[in-house]
């Protein structure tokens, strides 16, 4: 093969992945709205918003049609990359609320009352969930033009996996939203 060849494969590989991530923007008076399509009787509405101190992400229901309840996750990396690194955060809400920096699925820093990022369960509205997470936590200062690197993820115990956008992946946060702080 060429070695101009393996240079466009190498440019493909690297930023075409990243060319297909969703844009999306936040301000502080303009919430962003997504959703999560669990199955053809259910969606769940997901609002993030932020201030100068925190983000706050609010799942409106945690269950489907059927009854059964998912676990809510929300994925954040705080720059452009593949692979999971000290910029990417993973917090996570079921029996504990579990935290990972730079890898997911870490049961080792799970308690009830974490430091820098809070949950709120409200089984009596729709059993809706509200992440609350300092900038302190992520290791940043929030900004206009600030971009994050967002997704929403919600999966049952019988291994039924929902994330926001449909196409992302945990394992690839360069798969996840863009979200630009306006």
């Amino acid at each position: 093969m060429s070695k101009f060849l393996l240079f466009i494969f190498f440019v493909a590989c690297v930023f075409i992945p990243n060319s297909q991530a969703q844009t999306y923007t936040i301000s502080k008076s303009n919430p962003l709205s997504s959703s999560i399509v669990l199955d053809n009787n259910t969606t769940i509405k997901i609002t993030s918003n932020y201030t100068s101190e925190k983000l706050t992400v609010q799942f409106n229901s945690t269950k489907n049609s059927q009854h059964i309840s998912f676990v809510p996750e929300i994925l954040i990396a705080t720059n452009n990359s593949e692979k999971w690194d000290s910029n990417t955060h993973w917090f996570h809400t079921s029996y504990g609320n579990c935290y990972g920096n730079g890898h997911y699925y870490f049961w080792d820093d799970c308690n009830s009352n974490p430091d820098g990022w809070s949950v709120k369960k409200n089984k009596s509205v729709s059993e809706n969930v509200t992440f609350t997470i300092s900038w302190k936590k992520l290791g940043i200062t929030p900004q206009p033009g600030l971009k994050l690197y967002l997704s929403f993820k919600l999966s049952s115990p019988e291994n039924m996996v929902h994330y926001w956008p449909k196409k992302a992946d945990i394992v690839t946060p360069n798969s996840w939203a863009i979200v630009t702080l306006k």
